[in-house]
C-alpha cells in the first residue's frame, strides 16, 4: 500500500482513481491506516458534496475530514455501498454480457483445430449466462466425453468460458464497462487512472480485479466441485506443469480446441497444457488435496486477521468433536459437507448457489446484521463465528486423514505465515480487542 496517494488529481471535474487505490483483493482487509490516505476521495462519492447548478465537487468538505469517526465510515461505505452487492451484480451481469458478445460469430476469431475451425460455441450451442456454461458442461453430452476418455475438448469449454474472461491479458473490455456504468450510475464523480501512486506497476486497475473476482468466485467455487463430483477429475488453471506432479495428475493439451483469441492472449508459461487432477484415486491424492485445503484456510484466516492461536485453537475443537461425533465403523470421517481444493463450502445442492466461506470473504458477507458490522469488537467476534462454520467443512469425505498428519499440514502452513511481520501485528491487535 502506498504511504500516501498525494493530491486528489482533478479531470473534468472528476477525481481520478490510482490503479493501486485498492492495494488488496480482499474488501475488508481494508483498514483504518488505508482510510486515513484516502479519505480525502470521499467527497467525490457522495452527492452531498456536490455544488447545485455547477456539478462541482466541494473537496474540504465535511465528508473529507481525517478523524476516527469519519474513517470508520468512509470504510464501511467503501466495503457494502463502492465494492458491495450492488456492484457485484453489476459485474455478474457484465460477465454475461462478455460472454455473449464472444458468442457473436460475425466477431469471433476462429482457430484451426483437429480439421475445422473453433470458435467460442460448443457445436453450435452458444451459452450466455452462468447457468448456461453449468447445464451444458455437466450435462450429458460434455460429461460422456469425459468418462470415455477425451477430456481435451470439455477442458477447453471450461477454459474458454470460465477462465478467459477473468484472465489480465484478455483483450475484452467487459470488466471496465461494467465498472464505467456502475459508477456513472451510483453518480461517483470520479475516473479509472493509469497510474500507480505506490509505485510497484500493476497491470489492470485494481477496481477491476475486484470486480472480476466478486462476478466469477462463486461461480468458478461451484465449477470446481462439480468437475470432482460429476466428471471424477479436475483442470488445475492456476497449477504449473512439473510442480506438485503426482500419481493422480495426468497432463492435457486443449490447443486444438481453443479459438486463436484465447491463445493470443493467453500468457501461461506452459500455453495450452494443464494439469488434470484424477479424484478420488486413494491415499496420495488425499494428502495432495489436504495441503491445498490446508493452505487456502489459512489463507483466509490471515486475511481475516485471527490469530494463529485462535486458528490451532478452532481446528483443534473440530477436529477432536468431529471424530467423537461422526466416525463411521470403518473409521473414516464422514459428513454431508465436502471441500474441493482451497475453496472451502458445503456438499453440493442441486443448483448453482454457492455458501463458500472463503468466497464470503470477497462478497462482503451480505447476510450479516447491521448491529454485528459496528465496532471492531462485533466485527472480529463475526470473523471468529465464521471461520469456526469454515473449519467444520475442512474434510474429505470418505477419507480418513489423521490427526498427526493434518497437525502436520497445519504446523506447516502457519510456521511459513509467522514470516509476515506485518499480519502478526495486524491480527495481534484483532486478537485483544476480542479478548477484551
Amino acid at each position: 500500500m502506498p504511504r500516501d496517494y498525494g493530491p486528489v488529481e482533478e479531470r473534468d471535474g472528476m477525481a481520478v482513481i490510482p490503479r493501486d487505490f485498492f492495494p488488496t483483493m480482499c474488501p475488508l482487509a481494508l483498514n483504518d491506516d488505508w482510510a486515513a490516505i484516502t479519505i480525502k476521495y470521499r467527497p467525490y462519492f457522495d452527492s452531498r458534496a456536490v455544488t447545485p447548478g455547477t456539478g462541482l465537487v466541494v473537496a474540504d468538505h465535511p465528508l473529507s475530514i481525517n478523524n476516527e469517526d469519519g474513517r470508520k465510515q468512509w470504510l464501511s461505505f467503501v466495503q457494502q455501498e463502492v465494492l458491495g452487492k450492488r456492484y457485484r451484480d453489476y459485474m455478474t451481469m457484465g460477465w454475461s454480457n462478455g460472454l455473449s458478445q464472444l458468442m457473436v460469430k460475425s466477431t469471433n476469431t476462429g482457430s484451426e483445430g483437429g480439421g475445422k475451425v473453433v470458435d467460442f460455441s460448443f457445436r453450435g450451442i452458444t451459452p450466455s449466462t452462468q447457468a448456461d456454461v453449468s447445464k451444458i458442461l455437466f450435462g450429458d453430452e460434455v460429461t460422456n466425453l469425459v468418462k470415455s476418455g477425451k477430456f481435451e475438448e470439455p477442458a477447453a469449454l471450461l477454459f474458454k468460458w470460465c477462465y478467459y474472461l477473468t484472465l489480465e491479458s484478455c483483450s475484452s473490455n467487459w470488466a471496465e464497462t461494467a465498472t464505467t456504468e456502475f459508477i456513472e450510475n451510483q453518480k461517483y464523480k470520479i475516473v479509472l487512472g493509469n497510474e500507480c501512486m505506490g509505485g510497484k506497476a500493476m497491470s489492470s486497475h485494481g477496481w477491476l480485479r475486484i470486480g472480476r473476482k466478486l462476478a466469477t468466485n462463486s461461480f468458478q467455487t461451484t465449477l470446481r466441485r462439480k468437475q470432482e463430483k460429476i466428471w471424477g477429475k479436475r483442470l488445475m488453471t492456476s497449477m504449473i506443469i512439473g510442480t506438485n506432479q503426482s500419481d493422480n495428475m495426468e497432463r492435457v493439451d486443449i490447443q486444438d480446441y481453443l479459438p486463436s483469441r484465447v491463445m493470443t492472449d493467453m500468457c501461461r508459461k506452459d500455453k495450452t497444457v494443464f494439469n488434470v487432477m484424477k479424484c478420488g484415486t486413494g491415499v496420495g491424492n488425499t494428502h495432495d488435496i489436504l495441503s491445498r485445503k490446508v493452505g487456502e484456510l489459512v489463507h483466509w484466516a490471515q486475511q481475516a486477521k485471527l490469530e494463529r492461536q485462535v486458528v490451532e485453537k478452532l481446528l483443534k475443537e473440530r477436529f477432536d468433536n468431529s471424530h467423537a461425533s461422526e466416525v463411521t465403523t470403518s473409521g473414516s470421517v464422514v459428513e454431508d459437507g465436502v471441500t474441493v481444493d482451497g475453496q472451502l463450502g458445503t456438499a453440493d445442492s442441486d443448483d448453482d448457489t454457492d455458501d463458500d466461506a472463503v468466497a464470503t470473504i470477497v462478497q462482503q458477507e451480505k447476510s450479516v446484521p447491521v448491529h454485528q458490522q459496528k465496532g471492531a469488537k462485533d466485527k472480529n467476534n463475526f470473523r471468529l463465528n465464521t471461520l469456526r462454520g469454515t473449519f467444520s467443512t475442512v474434510r474429505i469425505q470418505g477419507q480418513n486423514a489423521s490427526e498427526k498428519e493434518t497437525n502436520e499440514k497445519i504446523d506447516a502452513y502457519l510456521n511459513k505465515s509467522r514470516e509476515d511481520d506485518e499480519v502478526r501485528s495486524m491480527t495481534s491487535k484483532m486478537t485483544t480487542m476480542n479478548h477484551s
